[in-house]
């Protein structure tokens, strides 16, 4: 299991939010992941992942994605959860799509990420004193 503790800012002309989906796909991909999607050449960010889980034989799909409104001072993060994956469809359009929004922001951000084969959590502290949370991928049931 892979970690991070760190921040990211809006240091250059990259918003801080649009960094967090970064960081979790450099994350995710250097543990097993594979990009289905990978689409962060623009001042807004949307990532596809599909993991193997911890058997190697499974198949997990998530998605993060930014959004924003400069004008309402809303930077946000859509995450999803997937049946599948349609390399032909919309973020929303894909199979059994699910979703969460994440408040963000665009100045710092701390953040504590943690990523397997079968999951991505984190945890940020978006303001003083608030902190945001969440979950993709396969949910182990505890007893």
């Amino acid at each position: 299991m892979a970690y991070e503790v760190s921040y990211v800012d809006n240091a250059d002309t990259i918003l801080a939010h649009c960094k967090m989906v970064d960081r979790i796909k450099t994350l995710a991909l250097a543990n097993g992941w594979t990009a289905l999607r990978d689409n962060t050449a623009t001042d807004s960010r949307e990532v596809i992942l599909q993991g193997v889980g911890l058997t190697g034989l499974e198949q997990i799909f998530v998605g993060i994605k930014t959004y924003y409104d400069v004008g309402a001072d809303v930077y946000n993060l859509t995450i999803g959860g997937f049946t599948g994956y349609a390399a032909g469809s919309a973020f929303e359009s894909q199979p059994g799509f699910r979703f969460s929004s994440i408040p963000a922001h665009n100045a710092r951000i701390d953040y504590w990420l943690i990523v397997n084969a079968q999951r991505i959590a984190c945890a940020l502290k978006v303001g003083t004193p608030v902190y945001e949370s969440f979950y993709m991928g396969k949910i182990y049931p505890y007893a």
